[in-house]
């Protein structure tokens, strides 16, 4: 991780994480941390989404990501103090189920050190982000009417 001059990362550090872990899941997938700092990752089978996970980035415990060989894909989870963070989104059954893992399975020929470790990487780097928008100076609101 590539820190800033206030130890905090920019939003290119975050681009490159994104890019990472969307190269490394490939065209099935799609991955973006919206404005309120949530990471969205949409599941995708012949270019239509079948489900959507939502969850805030700094909820999430970037440790607990690790390759599942039972279920040929990458876990997350969220960290302990934020028991079922995730929104999974799953279209053709028309639910939102709250939840405390998310699985992604990885496309056959995929490797997966490097799922797990860009995604790693884009949890850290999205939680850096979200940690340094602390640091930041907002400006004060305007007082005109």
């Amino acid at each position: 991780m590539i820190l800033g001059p206030l130890g905090t990362v920019n939003g290119q550090d975050l681009d490159r994480a994104l890019s990472r872990v969307q190269s490394a899941f490939g065209p099935e997938y799609r991955f973006k941390v919206d404005r309120e700092d949530r990471l969205v990752i949409d599941l995708l089978k012949q270019g239509r989404p079948v489900r959507q996970d939502v969850v805030y980035i700094e909820f999430l415990d970037s440790t607990a990501v690790r390759w599942s060989e039972q279920e040929r894909a990458v876990e997350m989870a969220c960290a302990e103090a934020h028991g079922q963070c995730i929104d999974k989104e799953i279209f053709h059954l028309g639910t939102v189920r709250h939840t405390g893992r998310s699985t992604l399975p990885l496309p056959e020929g995929r490797p997966t050190d490097e799922a797990v470790v860009a995604m790693r990487g884009l949890i850290v780097a999205g939680q850096a982000r979200v940690a340094g928008k602390g640091l930041e100076t907002h400006r004060r609101p305007d007082r005109r009417k």
